[in-house]
Protein backbone atom coordinates (compact mmCIF):
# COMPACT_ATOMS: atom_id res chain seq x y z
CA UNK A 1 0.00 0.00 0.00
CA UNK A 2 1.10 3.33 -1.53
CA UNK A 3 0.01 4.80 2.13
CA UNK A 4 1.22 2.68 4.97
CA UNK A 5 4.48 2.39 6.51
CA UNK A 6 5.50 -0.94 7.44
CA UNK A 7 6.64 -0.86 10.57
CA UNK A 8 3.50 1.04 12.34
CA UNK A 9 1.48 -2.13 12.34
CA UNK A 10 0.69 -1.76 16.22
CA UNK A 11 -0.40 1.91 16.23
CA UNK A 12 -3.96 2.23 16.60
CA UNK A 13 -5.05 5.33 17.17
CA UNK A 14 -6.28 7.88 14.02
CA UNK A 15 -8.24 11.07 13.78
CA UNK A 16 -11.57 9.66 12.96
CA UNK A 17 -11.89 7.89 15.85
CA UNK A 18 -10.67 9.67 18.11
CA UNK A 19 -13.30 12.47 17.11
CA UNK A 20 -15.86 9.71 17.12
CA UNK A 21 -15.19 9.23 20.92
CA UNK A 22 -15.66 12.69 21.77
CA UNK A 23 -18.92 12.95 20.02
CA UNK A 24 -20.28 10.32 21.62
CA UNK A 25 -18.98 11.05 25.08
CA UNK A 26 -21.90 11.72 27.46
CA UNK A 27 -20.63 15.25 28.36
CA UNK A 28 -19.99 15.94 24.84
CA UNK A 29 -23.28 14.81 22.85
CA UNK A 30 -25.37 17.76 23.43
CA UNK A 31 -22.76 20.71 23.18
CA UNK A 32 -23.01 22.86 20.16
CA UNK A 33 -20.17 21.67 17.67
CA UNK A 34 -21.16 23.87 14.04
CA UNK A 35 -23.11 26.99 14.49
CA UNK A 36 -24.71 28.43 11.31
CA UNK A 37 -25.17 32.02 12.54
CA UNK A 38 -28.83 33.41 11.33
CA UNK A 39 -29.63 29.70 9.36
CA UNK A 40 -32.68 29.67 10.10
CA UNK A 41 -36.44 31.54 11.38
CA UNK A 42 -38.16 30.30 14.08
CA UNK A 43 -41.89 29.94 14.77
CA UNK A 44 -41.91 34.27 16.27
CA UNK A 45 -40.18 35.12 13.06
CA UNK A 46 -36.99 35.38 14.96
CA UNK A 47 -33.89 34.83 12.90
CA UNK A 48 -31.77 31.80 15.09
CA UNK A 49 -28.98 30.40 14.39
CA UNK A 50 -28.78 26.54 12.77
CA UNK A 51 -26.82 24.41 15.57
CA UNK A 52 -25.44 20.80 14.70
CA UNK A 53 -24.90 18.98 17.85
CA UNK A 54 -21.46 16.94 18.24
CA UNK A 55 -23.63 13.53 18.56
CA UNK A 56 -25.47 14.61 14.94
CA UNK A 57 -21.17 16.07 13.96
CA UNK A 58 -20.26 12.29 14.71
CA UNK A 59 -23.79 10.50 12.79
CA UNK A 60 -22.64 12.89 9.58
CA UNK A 61 -19.00 11.50 9.93
CA UNK A 62 -20.26 8.22 9.89
CA UNK A 63 -22.45 9.56 6.73
CA UNK A 64 -19.74 10.87 4.86
CA UNK A 65 -17.51 7.83 5.44
CA UNK A 66 -20.43 5.23 4.09
CA UNK A 67 -20.89 7.79 1.38
CA UNK A 68 -16.85 7.70 0.72
CA UNK A 69 -16.68 4.51 0.86
CA UNK A 70 -19.36 3.78 -1.64
CA UNK A 71 -18.10 6.34 -4.27
CA UNK A 72 -14.71 4.77 -4.15
CA UNK A 73 -16.20 1.36 -4.45
CA UNK A 74 -18.41 1.86 -7.74
CA UNK A 75 -16.08 4.31 -9.26
CA UNK A 76 -13.38 2.19 -8.98
CA UNK A 77 -15.91 -0.89 -10.00
CA UNK A 78 -16.95 2.12 -13.24
CA UNK A 79 -13.46 2.67 -14.65
CA UNK A 80 -12.09 -1.42 -14.54
CA UNK A 81 -15.11 -2.24 -16.28
CA UNK A 82 -15.06 0.12 -18.68
CA UNK A 83 -11.05 -0.17 -18.97
CA UNK A 84 -11.86 -4.08 -19.72
CA UNK A 85 -14.40 -3.37 -22.69
CA UNK A 86 -11.59 -1.01 -24.08
CA UNK A 87 -8.84 -3.92 -24.08
CA UNK A 88 -11.44 -7.15 -25.01
CA UNK A 89 -14.82 -6.09 -26.39
CA UNK A 90 -15.43 -10.00 -26.18
CA UNK A 91 -15.54 -12.43 -22.96
CA UNK A 92 -15.18 -9.20 -21.06
CA UNK A 93 -15.49 -10.21 -17.37
CA UNK A 94 -16.91 -7.54 -14.76
CA UNK A 95 -14.42 -6.21 -12.49
CA UNK A 96 -14.68 -6.55 -8.64
CA UNK A 97 -13.67 -4.79 -5.80
CA UNK A 98 -12.71 -7.34 -3.72
CA UNK A 99 -8.85 -5.91 -3.12
CA UNK A 100 -7.33 -2.22 -4.33
CA UNK A 101 -4.85 -2.19 -1.55
CA UNK A 102 -2.18 -1.65 -4.22
CA UNK A 103 -4.07 0.88 -6.30
CA UNK A 104 -3.12 4.81 -6.32
CA UNK A 105 -6.48 6.93 -5.17
CA UNK A 106 -6.49 10.33 -4.13
CA UNK A 107 -9.65 11.91 -2.95
CA UNK A 108 -8.97 15.45 -4.02
CA UNK A 109 -11.16 18.63 -2.38
CA UNK A 110 -11.74 21.87 -4.34
CA UNK A 111 -13.97 23.86 -2.06
CA UNK A 112 -14.46 26.64 0.31
CA UNK A 113 -14.79 26.21 4.00
CA UNK A 114 -17.94 24.80 5.17
CA UNK A 115 -19.05 21.76 7.86
CA UNK A 116 -19.51 18.89 5.36
CA UNK A 117 -16.13 19.69 3.72
CA UNK A 118 -14.83 19.50 6.82
CA UNK A 119 -16.76 16.35 7.52
CA UNK A 120 -15.80 15.09 4.27
CA UNK A 121 -12.39 15.62 4.75
CA UNK A 122 -11.97 13.87 8.38
CA UNK A 123 -14.21 10.89 7.29
CA UNK A 124 -11.13 10.58 4.29
CA UNK A 125 -8.70 10.28 6.94
CA UNK A 126 -10.22 7.28 8.10
CA UNK A 127 -7.72 4.08 8.08
CA UNK A 128 -10.33 1.82 6.92
CA UNK A 129 -9.96 3.79 3.63
CA UNK A 130 -7.09 3.53 2.74
CA UNK A 131 -5.19 3.46 0.51
CA UNK A 132 -7.35 6.52 -0.63
CA UNK A 133 -6.10 9.95 0.83
CA UNK A 134 -7.28 13.08 0.71
CA UNK A 135 -5.25 15.89 -0.69
CA UNK A 136 -7.19 19.74 0.07
CA UNK A 137 -6.13 21.93 -3.20
CA UNK A 138 -5.77 25.49 -3.10
CA UNK A 139 -8.94 26.87 -4.66
CA UNK A 140 -7.14 30.01 -5.59
CA UNK A 141 -4.80 27.69 -8.13
CA UNK A 142 -5.55 27.75 -11.26
CA UNK A 143 -6.65 24.41 -13.30
CA UNK A 144 -3.18 23.68 -14.21
CA UNK A 145 -1.39 23.98 -11.08
CA UNK A 146 -4.02 21.88 -9.58
CA UNK A 147 -2.92 19.03 -12.38
CA UNK A 148 0.29 19.58 -11.88
CA UNK A 149 -0.08 19.06 -8.21
CA UNK A 150 -2.24 15.97 -8.54
CA UNK A 151 -0.88 14.17 -11.53
CA UNK A 152 1.79 10.98 -11.46
CA UNK A 153 5.21 11.26 -11.15
CA UNK A 154 5.91 7.88 -12.68
CA UNK A 155 4.76 4.76 -14.88
CA UNK A 156 3.16 3.27 -11.75
CA UNK A 157 5.16 -0.09 -12.43
CA UNK A 158 5.61 -2.36 -9.64
CA UNK A 159 8.71 -3.77 -11.42
CA UNK A 160 9.67 -4.09 -15.20
CA UNK A 161 11.87 -6.44 -14.64
CA UNK A 162 9.43 -9.06 -12.93
CA UNK A 163 6.73 -7.94 -15.29
CA UNK A 164 3.91 -7.35 -12.98
CA UNK A 165 1.20 -5.10 -12.95
CA UNK A 166 0.71 -2.26 -13.57
CA UNK A 167 -1.41 0.13 -10.22
CA UNK A 168 -4.39 2.10 -11.57
CA UNK A 169 -4.48 5.40 -11.04
CA UNK A 170 -8.11 7.17 -9.25
CA UNK A 171 -8.60 10.62 -8.34
CA UNK A 172 -11.81 11.37 -7.03
CA UNK A 173 -12.28 15.72 -7.29
CA UNK A 174 -15.10 16.68 -5.13
CA UNK A 175 -16.62 20.48 -5.19
CA UNK A 176 -18.94 22.30 -3.03
CA UNK A 177 -21.32 22.76 -6.35
CA UNK A 178 -20.66 26.57 -6.50
CA UNK A 179 -20.56 27.29 -10.27
CA UNK A 180 -16.97 28.02 -10.37
CA UNK A 181 -15.56 25.26 -8.56
CA UNK A 182 -17.52 22.91 -9.85
CA UNK A 183 -16.08 23.91 -13.20
CA UNK A 184 -12.87 23.85 -11.91
CA UNK A 185 -13.01 20.54 -10.81
CA UNK A 186 -14.28 19.29 -14.77
CA UNK A 187 -11.42 20.97 -16.12
CA UNK A 188 -8.74 19.71 -13.68
CA UNK A 189 -10.78 15.87 -14.05
CA UNK A 190 -10.05 16.52 -18.21
CA UNK A 191 -6.29 17.53 -17.77
CA UNK A 192 -5.49 15.18 -15.77
CA UNK A 193 -6.87 12.13 -18.61
CA UNK A 194 -5.13 14.47 -21.00
CA UNK A 195 -1.79 13.98 -19.16
CA UNK A 196 -1.89 10.26 -18.88
CA UNK A 197 -4.66 8.22 -20.44
CA UNK A 198 -4.62 5.46 -17.71
CA UNK A 199 -5.90 8.53 -15.11
CA UNK A 200 -9.24 7.82 -14.06
CA UNK A 201 -11.17 10.39 -13.00
CA UNK A 202 -14.47 11.61 -11.83
CA UNK A 203 -16.16 14.56 -10.08
CA UNK A 204 -18.59 14.97 -7.56
CA UNK A 205 -20.38 17.26 -5.10
CA UNK A 206 -19.54 17.41 -1.60
CA UNK A 207 -23.21 15.14 -0.19
CA UNK A 208 -24.56 18.05 2.31
CA UNK A 209 -25.31 15.46 5.10
CA UNK A 210 -24.79 18.46 7.93
CA UNK A 211 -28.32 20.40 7.00
CA UNK A 212 -30.40 17.16 7.96
CA UNK A 213 -29.09 16.63 10.94
CA UNK A 214 -28.93 20.38 12.12
CA UNK A 215 -31.24 21.94 14.50
CA UNK A 216 -32.77 25.28 14.09
CA UNK A 217 -33.08 26.76 17.79
CA UNK A 218 -32.38 29.60 20.09
CA UNK A 219 -30.07 29.10 22.92
CA UNK A 220 -30.75 30.26 25.97
CA UNK A 221 -27.71 28.12 27.67
CA UNK A 222 -24.70 26.23 27.25
CA UNK A 223 -23.37 23.76 29.11
CA UNK A 224 -19.71 24.05 29.28
CA UNK A 225 -17.65 21.01 30.89
CA UNK A 226 -15.55 22.27 34.15
CA UNK A 227 -12.46 23.43 33.62
CA UNK A 228 -9.59 23.15 37.00
CA UNK A 229 -6.63 23.00 37.41
CA UNK A 230 -6.40 19.44 36.39
CA UNK A 231 -6.62 20.34 32.68
CA UNK A 232 -3.24 21.23 31.94
CA UNK A 233 -2.57 17.02 33.53
CA UNK A 234 -5.06 15.67 31.43
CA UNK A 235 -3.74 17.70 28.31
CA UNK A 236 -0.26 16.58 29.40
CA UNK A 237 -1.72 12.79 29.47
CA UNK A 238 -3.51 12.73 26.60
CA UNK A 239 -0.03 14.69 24.19
CA UNK A 240 1.70 11.81 25.72
CA UNK A 241 -0.81 9.34 24.06
CA UNK A 242 -0.83 10.87 20.77
CA UNK A 243 3.14 10.40 20.38
CA UNK A 244 3.27 7.23 21.71
CA UNK A 245 -0.22 5.51 20.15
CA UNK A 246 -1.48 7.73 17.32
CA UNK A 247 -0.96 6.05 13.80
CA UNK A 248 2.05 7.47 12.22
CA UNK A 249 0.96 6.49 8.98
CA UNK A 250 -0.22 9.42 5.96
CA UNK A 251 -3.60 10.84 6.75
CA UNK A 252 -3.43 13.92 4.37
CA UNK A 253 -1.96 15.89 1.61
CA UNK A 254 -1.29 19.62 2.08
CA UNK A 255 0.17 21.41 -0.09
CA UNK A 256 3.23 24.03 0.06
CA UNK A 257 5.15 26.29 -2.36
CA UNK A 258 8.19 26.42 0.63
CA UNK A 259 11.10 28.91 -1.16
CA UNK A 260 11.39 26.68 -4.15
CA UNK A 261 9.27 27.32 -6.43
CA UNK A 262 7.31 24.52 -7.33
CA UNK A 263 4.37 23.20 -5.47
CA UNK A 264 5.18 20.02 -3.02
CA UNK A 265 2.60 17.56 -1.78
CA UNK A 266 3.30 17.52 2.04
CA UNK A 267 2.59 13.80 4.02
CA UNK A 268 0.84 14.26 7.39
CA UNK A 269 0.20 11.74 9.42
CA UNK A 270 -2.47 11.23 12.41
CA UNK A 271 0.21 11.54 14.73
CA UNK A 272 1.33 14.84 13.23
CA UNK A 273 -2.22 16.20 12.92
CA UNK A 274 -3.42 15.60 16.56
CA UNK A 275 -0.37 16.61 18.96
CA UNK A 276 0.05 19.98 16.57
CA UNK A 277 -4.52 20.22 17.54
CA UNK A 278 -3.77 19.61 20.91
CA UNK A 279 -1.27 22.43 21.43
CA UNK A 280 -3.39 24.78 20.96
CA UNK A 281 -5.18 23.53 23.83
CA UNK A 282 -2.28 24.63 26.26
CA UNK A 283 -0.97 28.55 26.96
CA UNK A 284 -1.19 31.03 25.19
CA UNK A 285 -3.60 29.78 23.01
CA UNK A 286 -5.77 27.89 25.85
CA UNK A 287 -8.65 26.72 23.18
CA UNK A 288 -11.31 25.10 25.35
CA UNK A 289 -15.15 24.12 25.16
CA UNK A 290 -15.77 27.83 25.56
CA UNK A 291 -13.79 28.34 22.79
CA UNK A 292 -16.11 29.57 19.79
CA UNK A 293 -13.65 30.03 16.69
CA UNK A 294 -15.02 31.56 13.70
CA UNK A 295 -14.69 29.16 10.88
CA UNK A 296 -14.16 31.25 7.20
CA UNK A 297 -11.12 33.50 7.72
CA UNK A 298 -8.47 30.54 7.42
CA UNK A 299 -9.24 28.20 4.73
CA UNK A 300 -8.60 24.37 5.26
CA UNK A 301 -6.46 23.52 2.65
CA UNK A 302 -3.69 25.67 4.72
CA UNK A 303 -2.44 23.72 7.62
CA UNK A 304 -2.82 26.65 9.78
CA UNK A 305 -6.83 26.36 9.57
CA UNK A 306 -6.71 22.59 9.40
CA UNK A 307 -5.40 22.75 13.02
CA UNK A 308 -7.42 24.76 14.51
CA UNK A 309 -10.82 23.57 13.23
CA UNK A 310 -9.23 19.98 14.95
CA UNK A 311 -7.95 21.57 17.79
CA UNK A 312 -11.36 23.07 18.40
CA UNK A 313 -13.15 19.89 18.16
CA UNK A 314 -10.48 17.90 20.15
CA UNK A 315 -11.34 21.15 22.80
CA UNK A 316 -15.13 20.31 22.54
CA UNK A 317 -15.39 24.11 21.09
CA UNK A 318 -17.76 25.20 18.48
CA UNK A 319 -16.97 26.45 14.79
CA UNK A 320 -18.90 29.50 13.90
CA UNK A 321 -20.14 29.95 10.54
CA UNK A 322 -21.17 33.13 9.42
CA UNK A 323 -24.80 34.78 7.99
CA UNK A 324 -24.47 35.50 4.68
CA UNK A 325 -27.17 36.06 1.91
CA UNK A 326 -28.40 33.54 -0.42
CA UNK A 327 -26.28 31.04 0.83
CA UNK A 328 -28.02 29.38 3.96
CA UNK A 329 -30.98 27.19 2.85
CA UNK A 330 -33.66 25.56 5.04
CA UNK A 331 -34.95 23.45 1.95
CA UNK A 332 -32.42 20.59 2.32
CA UNK A 333 -33.48 18.57 -0.61
CA UNK A 334 -32.07 21.80 -3.09
CA UNK A 335 -28.48 23.44 -3.68
CA UNK A 336 -28.60 27.33 -2.98
CA UNK A 337 -26.19 28.38 -5.94
CA UNK A 338 -26.97 32.40 -5.76
CA UNK A 339 -23.93 34.12 -4.32
CA UNK A 340 -22.05 30.96 -4.42
CA UNK A 341 -18.82 33.41 -6.34
CA UNK A 342 -18.56 34.38 -2.43
CA UNK A 343 -19.29 31.33 -0.32
CA UNK A 344 -17.12 30.67 2.55
CA UNK A 345 -14.16 31.88 2.03
CA UNK A 346 -12.78 35.16 3.70
CA UNK A 347 -15.22 38.30 4.06
CA UNK A 348 -14.05 41.19 6.58
CA UNK A 349 -17.55 41.71 7.34
CA UNK A 350 -18.01 38.35 8.76
CA UNK A 351 -15.69 39.52 11.55
CA UNK A 352 -17.85 42.07 13.06
CA UNK A 353 -20.79 40.07 12.13
CA UNK A 354 -20.22 37.03 14.06
CA UNK A 355 -18.82 38.79 16.99
CA UNK A 356 -21.80 40.96 17.12
CA UNK A 357 -24.67 37.56 17.04
CA UNK A 358 -27.15 38.08 19.00
CA UNK A 359 -27.55 33.97 19.98
CA UNK A 360 -23.68 32.24 19.74
CA UNK A 361 -21.43 34.79 18.66
CA UNK A 362 -17.77 34.24 17.63
CA UNK A 363 -14.74 34.85 20.27
CA UNK A 364 -12.27 33.60 18.68
CA UNK A 365 -10.31 34.51 15.21
CA UNK A 366 -7.62 32.65 13.47
CA UNK A 367 -6.42 35.64 11.22
CA UNK A 368 -3.49 36.96 9.32
CA UNK A 369 -2.08 40.41 9.50
CA UNK A 370 -3.36 41.63 6.25
CA UNK A 371 -7.32 40.25 7.43
CA UNK A 372 -6.71 42.62 10.65
CA UNK A 373 -5.87 45.48 8.25
CA UNK A 374 -8.87 44.89 5.79
CA UNK A 375 -11.17 44.64 9.43
CA UNK A 376 -9.86 48.05 10.73
CA UNK A 377 -10.08 49.67 7.53
CA UNK A 378 -13.69 48.26 6.95
CA UNK A 379 -14.29 49.88 10.19
CA UNK A 380 -13.19 53.16 9.49
CA UNK A 381 -14.92 53.68 6.03
CA UNK A 382 -18.12 52.03 7.82
CA UNK A 383 -20.77 55.30 8.31
CA UNK A 384 -22.16 54.17 11.69
CA UNK A 385 -18.95 53.62 13.24
CA UNK A 386 -18.43 57.26 11.52
CA UNK A 387 -21.45 58.41 13.19
CA UNK A 388 -20.56 57.28 16.78
CA UNK A 389 -16.77 59.27 15.99
CA UNK A 390 -15.52 56.15 18.69
CA UNK A 391 -13.67 52.71 18.00
CA UNK A 392 -15.79 50.11 18.37
CA UNK A 393 -14.77 47.31 20.99
CA UNK A 394 -15.53 43.89 20.69
CA UNK A 395 -15.38 42.69 24.76
CA UNK A 396 -15.95 38.97 24.68
CA UNK A 397 -13.50 38.16 22.04
CA UNK A 398 -11.38 35.96 23.80
CA UNK A 399 -8.52 35.04 21.85
CA UNK A 400 -6.62 36.51 18.14
CA UNK A 401 -4.36 33.81 16.93
CA UNK A 402 -1.78 35.52 13.69
CA UNK A 403 0.15 33.65 11.46
CA UNK A 404 1.28 33.95 7.93
CA UNK A 405 3.59 37.01 8.99
CA UNK A 406 4.46 39.07 12.26
CA UNK A 407 1.86 41.49 12.65
CA UNK A 408 3.62 45.38 12.42
CA UNK A 409 3.40 47.74 16.11
CA UNK A 410 0.52 49.84 14.44
CA UNK A 411 -2.03 47.07 13.99
CA UNK A 412 -1.04 45.49 17.17
CA UNK A 413 -1.74 48.73 19.41
CA UNK A 414 -5.28 48.75 17.10
CA UNK A 415 -5.94 44.86 18.02
CA UNK A 416 -5.08 45.84 21.62
CA UNK A 417 -7.73 49.09 21.65
CA UNK A 418 -10.53 47.34 19.54
CA UNK A 419 -10.11 43.42 21.36
CA UNK A 420 -9.38 45.17 24.78
CA UNK A 421 -10.19 41.43 26.82
CA UNK A 422 -9.01 39.32 24.14
CA UNK A 423 -5.60 37.42 24.18
CA UNK A 424 -3.31 38.21 20.98
CA UNK A 425 -0.86 35.21 20.14
CA UNK A 426 1.53 35.11 16.83
CA UNK A 427 2.72 32.08 15.82
CA UNK A 428 5.23 30.52 13.48
CA UNK A 429 3.72 27.76 11.62
CA UNK A 430 5.30 25.25 8.64
CA UNK A 431 3.06 22.71 6.57
CA UNK A 432 5.87 20.44 6.88
CA UNK A 433 5.49 20.44 10.60
CA UNK A 434 1.77 20.20 10.34
CA UNK A 435 1.21 23.89 12.08
CA UNK A 436 2.76 25.87 14.75
CA UNK A 437 6.06 25.84 15.81
CA UNK A 438 6.18 28.40 18.22
CA UNK A 439 3.91 30.43 20.15
CA UNK A 440 4.27 34.55 21.43
CA UNK A 441 1.27 35.77 23.73
CA UNK A 442 1.56 39.65 22.17
CA UNK A 443 -0.98 41.09 24.86
CA UNK A 444 1.16 40.12 28.05
CA UNK A 445 4.83 39.86 26.65
CA UNK A 446 6.93 38.88 29.52
CA UNK A 447 9.92 37.29 28.61
CA UNK A 448 10.52 35.97 31.84
CA UNK A 449 7.48 33.97 32.21
CA UNK A 450 8.47 31.69 29.58
CA UNK A 451 11.41 28.86 29.72
CA UNK A 452 13.35 27.58 27.13
CA UNK A 453 11.48 24.68 26.23
CA UNK A 454 13.16 22.66 23.32
CA UNK A 455 16.11 24.64 23.09
CA UNK A 456 19.20 24.07 24.54
CA UNK A 457 20.02 25.33 27.69
CA UNK A 458 23.81 26.99 26.23
CA UNK A 459 21.96 29.31 24.61
CA UNK A 460 21.21 31.44 27.70
CA UNK A 461 25.38 31.75 28.18
CA UNK A 462 25.89 34.40 26.40
CA UNK A 463 25.15 38.76 26.51
CA UNK A 464 26.88 39.80 23.41
CA UNK A 465 24.10 40.92 21.08
CA UNK A 466 24.74 41.67 17.71
CA UNK A 467 23.23 44.23 15.20
CA UNK A 468 20.63 42.13 13.89
CA UNK A 469 17.00 42.39 13.17
CA UNK A 470 13.65 40.18 13.13
CA UNK A 471 10.36 39.23 14.64
CA UNK A 472 9.99 37.96 17.74
CA UNK A 473 8.12 34.66 17.18
CA UNK A 474 8.23 32.97 20.47
CA UNK A 475 8.90 29.62 22.01
CA UNK A 476 8.45 26.05 21.08
CA UNK A 477 5.45 24.16 23.52
CA UNK A 478 7.04 20.83 25.15
CA UNK A 479 6.63 18.65 22.49
CA UNK A 480 8.57 20.20 19.87
CA UNK A 481 12.52 20.57 19.60
CA UNK A 482 14.18 23.56 17.34
CA UNK A 483 17.32 24.29 16.48
CA UNK A 484 19.46 26.31 14.08
CA UNK A 485 22.05 24.97 11.89
CA UNK A 486 24.55 26.88 9.76
CA UNK A 487 22.78 28.30 6.36
CA UNK A 488 25.37 25.63 4.18
CA UNK A 489 24.50 22.48 6.36
CA UNK A 490 22.84 20.70 3.87
CA UNK A 491 21.24 20.65 0.38
CA UNK A 492 18.29 18.44 1.27
CA UNK A 493 15.69 19.05 3.99
CA UNK A 494 17.11 16.38 6.45
CA UNK A 495 20.19 16.47 8.63
CA UNK A 496 21.68 13.37 10.70
CA UNK A 497 22.47 14.96 14.13
CA UNK A 498 26.19 13.27 13.98
CA UNK A 499 26.83 16.34 10.51
CA UNK A 500 26.87 19.69 11.54
CA UNK A 501 26.83 21.19 15.00
CA UNK A 502 23.78 23.61 15.82
CA UNK A 503 24.30 27.33 16.39
CA UNK A 504 24.13 28.10 20.14
CA UNK A 505 25.21 31.55 20.30
CA UNK A 506 22.02 34.09 20.43
CA UNK A 507 21.99 36.31 18.06
CA UNK A 508 23.70 34.33 15.02
CA UNK A 509 21.77 33.76 11.76
CA UNK A 510 21.13 30.69 10.83
CA UNK A 511 18.68 27.88 9.42
CA UNK A 512 15.91 26.65 11.60
CA UNK A 513 15.21 22.85 11.78
CA UNK A 514 13.00 20.88 13.66
CA UNK A 515 12.54 16.83 15.52
CA UNK A 516 9.53 15.04 16.73
CA UNK A 517 6.31 13.65 16.56
CA UNK A 518 4.99 16.82 14.29
CA UNK A 519 7.26 16.19 11.45
CA UNK A 520 5.90 15.65 8.37
CA UNK A 521 6.79 11.87 6.85
CA UNK A 522 7.89 13.47 3.31
CA UNK A 523 7.18 15.12 0.50
CA UNK A 524 4.58 13.34 -1.71
CA UNK A 525 5.43 12.08 -5.37
CA UNK A 526 2.66 10.09 -6.87
CA UNK A 527 3.25 7.05 -8.15
CA UNK A 528 6.78 6.67 -6.11
CA UNK A 529 5.82 3.97 -3.90
CA UNK A 530 9.50 3.70 -2.46
CA UNK A 531 9.53 7.42 -1.40
CA UNK A 532 5.68 7.50 0.14
CA UNK A 533 6.17 3.77 1.70
CA UNK A 534 9.09 5.80 3.73
CA UNK A 535 8.49 7.93 7.12
CA UNK A 536 12.03 8.47 6.40
CA UNK A 537 12.54 11.70 8.46
CA UNK A 538 10.61 10.45 11.93
CA UNK A 539 11.83 6.98 11.35
CA UNK A 540 15.83 7.95 11.01
CA UNK A 541 15.46 10.41 13.80
CA UNK A 542 16.80 13.23 11.54
CA UNK A 543 15.86 16.78 11.95
CA UNK A 544 13.95 18.76 9.25
CA UNK A 545 15.91 21.27 7.80
CA UNK A 546 13.41 24.84 6.78
CA UNK A 547 14.49 27.23 4.36
CA UNK A 548 13.45 29.96 7.03
CA UNK A 549 16.38 31.95 8.85
CA UNK A 550 16.38 32.92 12.54
CA UNK A 551 18.54 33.47 15.83
CA UNK A 552 17.76 33.08 19.30
CA UNK A 553 17.90 35.90 21.89
CA UNK A 554 19.40 36.01 25.55
CA UNK A 555 16.30 35.15 26.64
CA UNK A 556 16.13 31.88 24.56
CA UNK A 557 13.31 33.59 22.26
CA UNK A 558 13.16 32.31 18.62
CA UNK A 559 13.61 35.21 16.17
CA UNK A 560 12.35 35.16 12.65
CA UNK A 561 14.52 36.47 9.87
CA UNK A 562 12.65 35.96 6.70
CA UNK A 563 13.20 32.86 4.20
CA UNK A 564 16.81 31.73 3.24
CA UNK A 565 16.41 33.06 -0.28
CA UNK A 566 15.06 36.09 0.27
CA UNK A 567 18.23 37.32 1.57
CA UNK A 568 19.56 40.62 -0.33
CA UNK A 569 23.45 41.40 -0.72
CA UNK A 570 24.02 44.73 -1.35
CA UNK A 571 27.19 46.95 -0.70
CA UNK A 572 28.87 44.07 0.70
CA UNK A 573 26.09 43.60 3.41
CA UNK A 574 23.51 40.84 3.76
CA UNK A 575 20.04 42.45 4.39
CA UNK A 576 17.18 40.24 5.36
CA UNK A 577 13.72 41.21 3.06
CA UNK A 578 11.85 41.36 6.61
CA UNK A 579 14.11 44.59 7.31
CA UNK A 580 12.93 45.80 4.09
CA UNK A 581 9.28 45.16 4.58
CA UNK A 582 9.07 46.91 8.30
CA UNK A 583 10.47 49.85 6.30
CA UNK A 584 8.09 49.98 4.27
CA UNK A 585 5.00 49.41 6.76
CA UNK A 586 6.68 52.41 8.76
CA UNK A 587 6.76 54.51 5.42
CA UNK A 588 2.99 53.40 4.67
Amino acid sequence: MEHKSHDDTTQRIDLTSELLCICNNILTRSLPCCVLQRGSIDDVGRVVPKILSYDSFGQCLKLHKEWLQNSIKNFIIRSKNENNSKREKKNCVAARYDRFDDDDIVIAYISGNSPDMLLSVLACTCSTLKPAIPALLNTRWTPSEMIASLKSTKDNVYDAAKKKKRRQIYTILLHDSSPLLENTAHQVSIGLRKVHNQHNTCCLPIPLFSQTYSVAQSPTYIYHPPTNDSDNIVLQRCMRTYQGKASKNDAIILFTSGTTGGVKGVRLSDRALLVQALAKNYEPCGYSAATAMLATTVPLFHVGGLSSFIAVLLAKGRLIFPARDGVYTSNNSTRNRENNSKRNTFQVQDISKSLQDTFLPANTLVVVPAMLVSFFSDNINNNMMRQKQQQQQFLKTRLILIGGQSVSNKILEQTRQTFPNARIVQTYACTEAASSLTFLSLAEYDPSKYTNNGIDSHILSTKKPLHLTGDCVGIPPSHIELRLYPRKSSSQNTLATTVVEPILNPYELGLIATKGSHVMNGYWQRGNMKNNNMNSINNNNRWFLSNDLGFWDEQGMLYFGGRAKDVIRTGGETVLSQEVERVIQLVC
